[in-house]
């Protein structure tokens, strides 16, 4: 009898503790994953609508959670990372993901309070605590129900030639700055601008209204402080003015902001550094000029021959309300393909300058190639007209534009080697796809085929398959164990629609590169 009593007593502790691994739980499971994607804009104070911090806040809004990740909406990172990397990259995995989705599933438990991690702190506090340049635009209260750009020129009080070796934007409130763009220029016309316009600074969508001046960066809720690496700098003219053009985010009405630019200055000499639209709607266009027609969806073709070997450590696509998507590739004398960027859905709301984890050295004599497609249709969401209208280039709110920035300086020997992101490129540990031999049989697909896959040691898998935009659709295996050498797994397509998807293996030491597979 005691025997039974027991061995029913392991069986309920043992099926306790299996259940409770299927079952993830706040305190060990969704406080980290939310901590480190979302809260640091939803938090009391911060740009999203509402608060993430607490158990309550993510049981309250746990179904709208499960479908902002689900479907790619959130955490807000436009560029694919299945085509080009880069530095503090905002990026929920699969298996983070399935995490949430078998939380919200199942009873959404709270867990053992001894294990909740410690609860972050936000302020503004900026992360260059002894900068060289500190500015701060006037306080300035906002009028307008919708977006708002406003731009704010200030004098950099800097008398000689400098290069800014490190910049920061500090949100003066960061429950109303989207986004802000840094401009430096040493024409006056954005101080006649200023002038013309009544309280501090001006309106400008797009640009800041000036020809002449020249983006210094960007920032974004979630950015970082932007260094560059030693010896290199990005040139402050004597006497410069310094152009933030904040984005205030609808909702901001009678709310106040002082938002700051944090910069380090070193004299020369330096390697400079240049940011410019090389790929642009003025000079670049192969199927110009930039004209869309009502009710149509078009794709503009612009290309660019590099003179000289430059090293590429950044780059920015910029476009307006009816930009749909954009990819930046170049191909060098060798043939060699440079995947520089592709955003396969893109949103105004979520530009900004992308740092790459390793410098991009392009050869002389490589041609830069770019693709944008806009949709001037009622399908568009964001379409400022309505009915649609034809849309030109311009500055304006319902103009159009085509740019993609580069910033870069003439290379030097090492250059390949010059890592811009040490902590990233050390911890992703890509794993190639000849690694694991991963193959499909057959492939194409008839809604089910064979994987294969040899590992060199036991451990944990996670099996997802995405479309071509790079969204994920289905999970085939999520931390399961595999044995060492040859496995297989069945691969189920079986109610997706006709077309190409991509398969990606993850073990527990980084990704294989992804397998195409067609339906």
């Amino acid at each position: 009898m005691q025997q039974k009593l027991l061995l029913s007593l392991l069986l309920v502790l043992f099926g306790l503790s299996v259940s409770s691994a299927h079952n993830p739980v706040w305190t060990l499971d969704i406080a980290p994953i939310l901590y480190k994607h979302c809260t640091p804009c939803h938090h009391d104070g911060g740009l999203a609508p509402f608060p993430l911090v607490t158990y309550d806040d993510a049981y309250f809004n746990r179904f709208s959670i499960e479908y902002s990740v689900k479907t790619g909406k959130m955490p807000p990172w436009p560029p694919d990372p299945t085509y080009s990397r880069f530095a503090h990259e905002r990026l929920i995995s699969a298996e983070e993901i399935h995490l949430i989705q078998e939380w919200v599933a199942g009873a959404a438990s709270y867990g053992n309070p001894k294990d909740a991690p410690k609860v972050p702190e936000y302020n503004n506090a900026p992360l260059i605590s002894t900068p060289e340049l500190s500015l701060q635009i006037p306080e300035y209260t906002i009028s307008g129900e919708k977006d708002v750009y406003r731009c704010f020129p200030i004098a950099s009080g800097v008398n000689v030639d400098k290069y800014i070796t490190a910049f920061e934007c500090v949100p003066g409130n960061g429950q109303i700055v989207h986004h802000v763009l840094v401009y430096a220029d040493t024409a006056k016309t954005v101080l006649t601008l200023d002038a013309r316009d009544p309280g501090p600074g001006y309106t400008s969508f797009g640009g800041v209204g000036s020809q002449s001046a020249v983006q210094i960066g960007a920032w974004v809720p979630g950015s970082r402080p932007i260094i560059y690496p030693k010896g290199m700098g990005q040139l402050l003219p004597k006497n410069a003015t310094i152009i933030l053009q904040v984005h205030y985010a609808p909702g901001s009405k009678g709310k106040t902001d002082r938002t700051r630019f944090l910069a380090r200055l070193e004299s020369g000499p330096m390697r400079r550094l240049e940011t410019q639209p090389l790929l642009n709607h003025f000079l670049s266009l192969t199927n110009g000029p930039l004209v869309l027609p009502a009710n149509q969806v078009k794709t503009i073709k612009s290309q660019f021959r590099v003179p000289i070997q430059g090293t590429v450590i950044a780059v920015a696509p910029h476009m307006h309300l009816l930009g749909k998507s954009v990819k930046v590739w170049g191909i060098t004398p060798k043939k060699d393909t440079l995947k520089v960027i592709r955003i396969n859905n893109w949103d105004f709301h979520w530009q900004g300058f992308y740092l790459f984890r390793k410098a991009m050295v392009i050869p002389t004599g490589t041609t830069v190639y770019g693709e944008t497609v806009y949709d001037n249709t009622v399908n568009n969401f964001d379409n400022p007209n309505s009915p649609p209208k034809e849309v030109r280039v311009g500055e304006g709110t319902t103009d159009e534009m085509m740019l993609v920035y580069f910033t870069f300086t003439a290379y030097q020997p090492g250059d390949e080697n010059l890592i811009l992101a040490p902590e990233e490129v050390t911890n992703s540990r890509e794993i190639k796809l000849e690694d694991l031999e991963l193959k499909v049989t057959p492939n194409p697909v008839q809604s089910q085929a064979l994987i294969s896959f040899k590992l060199k040691e036991a451990e944990p898998i996670w099996l997802d398959v995405f479309d071509v935009q790079g969204r994920w659709v289905r999970s085939l295996a999520a931390n399961q164990g595999m044995a060492a050498g040859e496995n297989q797994e069945e691969l189920d397509l079986s109610g997706l629609q006709s077309g190409a998807y991509y398969l990606r293996l993850r073990t527990i030491k980084g990704y294989a590169s992804s397998q195409l597979v067609k339906l």
